[in-house]
């Protein structure tokens, strides 16, 4: 690590907090070979889609209307994080000019991901071989409202990317008419209420 430069098994990257997007990945490479200019969210609507005109044409942008960014968490040490890690800070400017200061907004470690490549020579004329695989691991967790949302990162020994958003916090639920209710649009978790879906894009170039 150097400042926002991270140097990792032959990956070089960097990463900041944009207030809209949450965290950005930079200028990424894999043995000084170029592989991606810009990586982050673009937006996340939760459409709540009920049959119900009185709630049908709710669609709340909680990337653009929020900002991820705006509402990261400061990360807690053996709860958000384990293992060695190294955070990040962030500054964000706000709508009347002031700077947001957000200590710990991205923590960066390195896991285990299982085994990456194994072999065993059934006439034992060589050792088995196997190869443990890792993965390094960016992330941060923004508050919209009674959600929590993860954004995780993770770059791979063979070359993967991967962005994984976990959802967590508590759902927005609301009672339903059952002579309203569409299947196709309210999704029904009880006899007598439903939830929204979640519609995530990323893009990266």
């Amino acid at each position: 690590m150097e400042g926002n430069q991270i140097s990792w098994e032959g990956w070089q990257l960097r990463a900041s907090i944009h207030p809209v997007e949450g965290p950005v990945l930079h200028q990424v490479s894999l043995n000084e070979r170029p592989i991606l200019h810009r990586a982050s969210l673009s937006d996340m609507v939760v459409p709540y889609g009920s049959a119900d005109p009185m709630h049908s044409w709710k669609a709340v942008h909680d990337g653009t209307e929020y900002g991820f960014g705006n509402l990261t968490n400061s990360l807690t040490l053996g709860c958000d994080c384990v293992g060695e890690i190294h955070y990040l800070d962030a500054n964000i400017l706000t709508f009347d000019g002031s700077v947001n200061f957000i200590e710990n907004a991205i923590c960066i470690h390195e896991e285990d991901f299982g085994i990456q490549w194994k072999h065993m020579d059934f006439n034992n004329f060589i050792p088995t071989e196997v190869r443990r695989s890792r993965r390094l691991v960016v992330s941060s967790i923004s508050t919209i409202g009674n959600y929590d949302y993860g954004m995780f990162w993770y770059l791979y020994l063979d070359g993967t990317i991967q962005v994984e958003m976990k959802l967590t916090g508590i759902v927005g639920i609301s009672a339903f008419d059952e002579k309203l209710h569409n299947p196709e649009q309210d999704l029904k978790i009880t006899e007598e209420l439903v939830h929204h879906y979640i519609s995530i894009c990323f893009v990266s170039g």
